[in-house]
């Protein structure tokens, strides 16, 4: 199995990625009507802590995040940075199929248990990993135009029911909203992209891990920024603030004479496709670090055993509770999530930045 991807594969999938779910959940709104602030505030500071994951990606050169982390930290230190990566990334995989879950059958299969969703969308996910990341890559390449067109179009569509008032006036409610915004959208979901620690290869000499990650965030970002906006000046912040699935709820309103409307059932198998690719992601990235934590030589083994971990997780963490669901992801992921995405890699950091700074003065010795 080849595991090479170009830097437009590699690029796709962190805008993919980033896109995912965040169009179910439009993370942010505690800036409200000053969301827009917020998001680029969050992409500033995102692309500073990305900065981190580019130097260990890239500390040792040709070399996967694996292999540099062990080479710098030893056997011992390794497997503890690369067992909270690996926990986190199952962690979210199993939030964001709950997520999943809980849109479709919301808005389609209402009387389909919880549980046959999962399997379904898992099963699917279980198998683009077990053909590896050059694959999925090469389906992301195809399908990520086709999402990006679809909620361009989309927007331009429904930009007859915007009000431009329902984002004025500009910093209403000061800078604290603003800032928590901010760190909510920061956490998710662009530097939930650390899981790429795991999934990404070592990567050709060719390939700019730079521009892999502060392009996929620019992108993904933009897109963000363009579908949340939308939202506000169709809905309003307040109608939007209440709402599971804003995004879905805004392209609900597209209605151009008699032969273009309901486009809300394109609109989620859009955002399925969306889901997929990140729930690949995180599922790949669980399987490979739990390969490498118990040595096992071929991830494709515990392929189906970390499938099936995630739908008992993700159905049995908050007893089919939506509300409880929901402010957990409002209130304590942020916090949460930001110790593996910002306090484990930074500390890997200081680590891999002290060895490299030993070992150079060691050679001049």
């Amino acid at each position: 199995m080849n595991d090479n991807l170009t830097q437009k594969q590699a690029t796709l999938l962190i805008v993919m990625f980033i896109i995912g779910s965040s169009m179910l959940m439009v993370m942010g709104m505690e800036a409200k009507r000053d969301i827009w602030i917020a998001i680029i505030t969050g992409m500033i500071a995102s692309a500073i802590i990305m900065l981190i994951y580019i130097r260990l990606l890239t500390a040792l050169p040709g070399r996967d995040f694996y292999e540099t982390i062990q080479y710098f930290l030893g056997k011992g230190g390794s497997k503890i940075i690369i067992f909270l990566f690996t926990w986190f990334s199952f962690d979210l995989c199993a939030i964001v199929l709950r997520n999943y879950s809980q849109f479709v059958i919301t808005v389609g299969l209402k009387e389909t248990p919880m549980v046959v969703v999962m399997c379904v969308m898992i099963a699917v996910c279980a198998l683009a990993v077990y053909y590896g990341i050059e694959t999925i890559g090469r389906w992301n390449e195809v399908f990520v135009y086709f999402v990006i067109g679809f909620i361009l179009i989309s927007v331009l569509l429904v930009s007859g029911n915007m009000d431009i008032n329902n984002l004025l006036p500009v910093f209403d409610n000061g800078l604290k909203p603003i800032l928590k915004g901010a760190f909510g959208v920061i956490t998710f979901p662009f530097i939930e992209t650390v899981v790429f620690l795991l999934a990404f290869p070592a990567f050709s000499k060719g390939v700019s891990v730079e521009k892999v990650f502060l392009k996929g965030l620019l992108f993904g970002g933009v897109i963000i920024i363009i579908t949340s906006v939308s939202d506000i000046l169709v809905l309003g912040s307040s109608v939007a603030e209440g709402m599971y699935y804003p995004t879905y709820s805004s392209f609900s309103t597209i209605h151009l004479g008699d032969f273009i409307y309901r486009l809300e059932a394109i609109a989620a198998i859009v955002f399925i496709v969306s889901v997929f690719i990140k729930l690949t992601i995180l599922l790949y990235g669980a399987c490979k670090g739990a390969a490498h934590l118990f040595n096992v030589k071929d991830f494709k083994f515990i392929i189906i055993p970390i499938s099936i971990l995630v739908i008992n997780f993700s159905k049995f963490s908050f007893n089919d509770n939506m509300l409880i669901y929901q402010q957990w992801i409002m209130k304590v992921w942020p916090y949460y999530g930001s110790f593996f995405e910002v306090v484990v890699p930074f500390i890997a950091y200081i680590l891999v930045e002290v060895r490299i700074k030993s070992m150079k003065t060691k050679r001049n010795i």
